[in-house]
């Protein structure tokens, strides 16, 4: 269950402030407490989750300061990442990256529908662990974890003014096939800053307002596309 759950704050189920409960989450994976309890003491290790002063664990609070720094450190793990892949991705790999390309264009419809979060999540990776780097991946998996409940935000928050994003990807998927390394860093850095500046951009009363809608509409349940 540690990795469903922490794929599942990559992807944006939990937004920030969730409080995380034991017996909830054993319900919800059909499991003991104790499977959880661990997975929980892992994703605070990894500073996916924090422990509040009550004792109870929640997804770290919104902070717009951590969140421009987050933004800083992606652009330089992940474009150095899609530089990597550039000279070493294979044919099948970016066969594997056209169809994942297709199957989030195929989420949605000509209405500008949000986009699908985890063909997202695993479009970039597939990209990164192209790399041919056992020491990236890993950190820029940390760097996901506190970003992916952000992510929530943007998607259900702002709706179409969040874009899909495939024309980055296609632009990352033609650097790559080129062996363009700078043009692919690009692609990436382009999508990264494409999300995060929508938030970092956002007036901090537009933020709050975001949230308490999205607490208000769909607690605890899995972001997904209109």
């Amino acid at each position: 269950m540690f990795d469903a759950l922490r794929a599942e704050l990559m992807d944006g189920r939990y937004r920030p402030g969730d409080v995380l409960t034991l017996r909830r989450l054993a319900a919800d994976y059909r499991v003991s407490p104790m499977p959880v309890r661990e997975a929980l003491r892992q994703l605070i290790a990894e500073r996916a989750l924090t422990v509040r002063p009550s004792g109870s664990v929640m997804v770290p609070e919104m902070d717009l300061a951590r969140l421009a720094d987050l933004k800083q450190v992606r652009l330089l793990l992940e474009g150095r990442a899609a530089e990597l892949a550039a000279h070493a991705i294979s044919k099948d790999r970016l066969n594997a990256l056209r169809r994942t390309l297709k199957r989030s264009e195929a989420t949605r419809g000509d209405d500008g529908a949000l986009p699908n979060l985890t063909q997202n999540r695993v479009f970039h990776f597939q990209i990164y662990r192209a790399a041919g780097s056992d020491v990236l991946v890993p950190l820029i998996e940390s760097l996901w974890l506190q970003f992916g409940p952000y992510l929530r935000i943007v998607t259900q928050r702002v709706g179409t003014a969040w874009g899909t994003g495939d024309q980055h990807h296609r632009e990352a998927i033609e650097a790559l096939s080129d062996r363009k390394p700078a043009a692919a860093r690009r692609a990436i850095e382009r999508d990264i800053s494409r999300a995060m500046d929508i938030l970092l951009g956002g007036h901090p009363s537009d933020i709050a307002a975001w949230m308490g809608l999205d607490r208000g509409q769909s607690e605890g349940m899995p972001a997904q596309p209109a």
